[in-house]
């Protein structure tokens, strides 16, 4: 049992490994372990304070990504033995000055590396999935929308599986699988995808 000084909601747990995890929650509740859960400290920035956090992912060992209402989208990186922290701001292009922020609550995190490169793939209330790609491997833009070929619900949970690089994800009305890794961009960040159903 994790004994933690918190009246609030945790949401979600990650390990990297044994000993490195991080706890997320509601009201700006981030906690991070070294030793496998035995003892647990806050990182705390005073102008993160009224985000509600919905998800987190541990990719590598000085390395986290979290992602909450509204939006929020922050990485998480470790130099020395302080934490660093990055807001992300999620966009969709659809010409050069049209800028859309369209991500409501993010819902889940999953995270693929692919010769090298690493991938966050980011699902939203609102039928919204992001892929982060902060190489630019995918498109000139950090982010990349994937338009599906149906209309959707909200996205619950999003995995990618398999060898393939397929993407599986759950809505309120059934579970789905897309191959966006392997199309390129139809426009400025956007990906058109088609959305199989995966399970019935």
């Amino acid at each position: 049992k994790i004994q933690l000084d918190v009246e609030t909601t945790l949401n979600q747990i990650s390990f990297f490994n044994n000993l490195r995890g991080v706890i997320v929650g509601k009201f700006n509740q981030i906690w991070v372990t070294i030793n496998g859960g035995i003892s647990w400290t806050r990182i705390k920035f005073n102008s993160f304070e009224g985000f509600n956090y919905n998800t987190v992912i541990y990719t590598n060992i000085d390395r986290f990504y979290v992602g909450g209402d509204n939006g929020t989208f922050i990485d998480f990186e470790i130099i020395g033995t302080e934490w660093n922290a990055y807001k992300r701001r999620i966009s969709r292009f659809e010409a050069q000055d049209d800028e859309y922020l369209l991500v409501e609550d993010i819902t889940s995190l999953s995270y693929k590396e692919i010769n090298g490169d690493p991938y966050i793939t980011i699902g939203a209330r609102g039928n919204n999935i992001f892929i982060y790609d902060p190489n630019h491997i995918l498109s000139e833009y950090d982010f990349v929308y994937l338009r599906g070929n149906i209309e959707i619900s909200d996205v619950t949970s999003i995995v990618n599986y398999g060898s393939t690089y397929s993407l599986v994800f759950s809505t309120f009305d059934g579970i789905y699988q897309t191959y966006p890794y392997l199309t390129i961009p139809t426009i400025f960040n956007i990906i058109d995808v088609t959305y199989d159903t995966y399970l019935n």
